[in-house]
Formats: structure tokens, C-alpha cells, sequence
């Protein structure tokens, strides 16, 4: 069998798992914060026929609620149901799979692309994720998107990819961010003259423009309507925004530190460590390495 014919083979069963998972799940109901995103949210545009762009204080989490408008469109369309929730994020988990392969791709020889996106496929967070209706699932083929798009240096699509993170919620301005410092790591020379770095820089950062243009202007009429930005004394999420002292930012740690436990990532890490003390001297060599490597920091 070719390479080609072997990584076809891996990636349609890829693509059948995800499906079959997705519709396995598809009865079941809203979790956790999801049923803020996906439902509460969803129900409002839906009920009120977008009339209002902002949410009631009660369940406004001072995100842009793209999400929920998705979800509510989807709605108007082929109905209101949990099984039409669950289908909306079909495209989504199948677009994971394909960025994976692709991704895999660029750092992978071609005869180990197929398996390695299976092996990664196969962690129980991805896995898990995809079967919910939840914000988690778009958030991750955008940021896949993005890094594959950043690394072929696609602009607009890398510019799509940061303005759909920016939309779905906090946690994709922070991916952004990451794609950012990758981006300056990518394709900025630094050795350069002051002079080509800006030029450089500034060049770079209209990909970004668009995004931040649009969370500034939407948290701009926020706090026009209602005084507050991301977060008020009355937020149900109120407690999960406060600062901390050094006692419970340790707790915070132990607890960040239990949860990767629980993950199993660690084994993964202590053979990367062990291959990295190992071969020390060839680990970096590749460029590609080091991007990886980079990139997985």
C-alpha cells in the first residue's frame, strides 16, 4: 500500500469516528457552561429574533456572544432542537480532523501524518469536546486553522482565523495572542535594523487589525449601554474574576497542576524530556523541530 493510499485510509476513519460520535451524542443535552453559551445565549437571539445585540445582565458574560448567535441562526433555519445544536457543530470537529492532518503534515514524515493525527485525535479532551455543543469545538479548528494558515503564511486566511477567535470568546484572544507570538517568531527578523523590524511589524499587524477593531468597538458600546466591561458586581461569574492573594494563587497552581494530572499529559511530557536529555544535541537541529517545540510552549 502507498503512503498516500495509507494516510487516506487513516484520515476517512478519522472523519467516520468524529461523525459517528457526534451523532451518537446528538440527544444529548446542554453541560456545564455550555448551557450559558450554547442554550441561554441562543435561546435569546432566537426568542427575540436579534433584535438586540446585547444580553440581559444575568447571563452576559462581557464575551462577544458570536457563538450563541451562530447556534440561534442554525435554529431559524432547520429549527429549534438539540439535535440541530449538535449537527451545527459537525463541520467544526470535522474541519479539527483536517487541520490536524494537515498539520501533522508540516512536522511529520509522510509515512507517520495519517497516524500521528489519529494518536492526537484520540486524546479524551478533543474527543470529549466534540461531543458537546459548545464554543470549545469552533475555538479549536479556528486556532489550528490559524497556526496552519500562520505557518504557510495564508494572510487572509490567518487574518479569518484571529477575527473567529476574537468572536467566540476570552479564550480565543488569548490563543490569539499565542498566534501572535508565533507569528513574530515566524516571520520577523529580529537581526535586522530597527528600521525593516517596525516596517516589519507594522506589516504584520494589519492581519490583527481587524479583530481587535472589532472587540474594541463592541466592548466600547458595551460599556456605553451598560457601564461595564467583562465583568460586574453582579455577575453570576463574579468570583471567578476576583483577584487573589499569593495563598489562593498557590491553591490556583496546585489545582491547574492536579487538573493536568488528571489529563495524563504528564507521561507524555516525561518521554519528551527523556528523548530531549537523550539526543540533546540532534533534538533541535531541524528547524522544523524547533518550531514545534516553540510552538507546543
Amino acid at each position: 500500500m502507498t503512503i498516500k493510499n495509507q494516510n487516506t485510509i487513516i484520515l476517512v476513519l478519522c472523519y467516520l469516528v468524529v461523525f459517528f460520535l457526534v451523532l451518537y451524542n446528538i440527544n444529548n443535552s446542554f453541560f456545564w457552561d455550555t448551557v450559558v453559551y450554547g442554550s441561554n445565549h441562543s435561546s435569546f437571539y432566537w426568542s427575540t429574533q436579534f433584535s438586540n445585540l446585547l444580553l440581559p445582565d444575568n447571563m452576559d458574560c462581557g464575551v462577544i456572544p458570536a457563538f450563541g448567535m451562530y447556534i440561534a441562526l442554525i435554529w431559524e433555519i432547520f429549527g429549534r432542537s438539540i439535535q440541530t445544536s449538535h449537527l451545527a457543530m459537525l463541520p467544526f470537529a470535522l474541519g479539527i480532523v483536517y487541520q490536524l492532518y494537515i498539520l501533522s503534515k508540516k512536522f511529520i514524515k509522510p509515512e507517520f501524518a495519517g497516524i500521528t493525527s489519529l494518536l492526537v485525535l484520540a486524546d479524551p479532551t478533543i474527543l470529549s469536546q466534540v461531543t458537546l455543543v459548545s464554543p470549545d469545538v469552533p475555538l479549536v479548528f479556528f486556532f489550528l486553522l490559524g497556526t496552519n494558515s500562520l505557518i504557510e503564511n495564508k494572510k487572509a486566511l490567518l487574518t479569518l482565523s484571529i477575527l473567529a477567535l476574537f468572536l467566540i470568546n476570552t479564550r480565543g484572544v488569548l490563543l490569539s495572542f499565542c498566534l501572535l507570538i508565533l507569528d513574530l517568531y515566524c516571520n520577523i527578523d529580529f537581526k535586522n535594523k530597527w528600521r525593516k523590524i517596525f516596517i516589519s511589524l507594522v506589516k504584520r499587524s494589519l492581519i490583527y487589525l481587524p479583530a481587535l477593531a472589532i472587540f474594541i468597538i463592541y466592548n466600547f458600546y458595551h460599556y456605553s449601554q451598560k457601564g461595564w466591561v467583562f465583568t460586574h458586581e453582579d455577575s453570576p461569574w463574579a468570583n471567578t474574576h476576583k483577584v487573589v492573594n499569593s495563598k489562593e494563587f498557590l491553591f490556583n497552581i496546585g489545582l491547574l497542576g492536579w487538573r493536568m494530572l488528571d489529563y495524563g499529559k504528564v507521561i507524555i511530557w516525561i518521554i519528551f524530556l527523556g528523548f530531549l536529555f537523550t539526543f540533546k544535541k540532534q533534538t533541535f537541529r531541524l528547524k522544523q523541530t524547533r518550531l514545534l517545540f516553540f510552538y507546543i510552549l
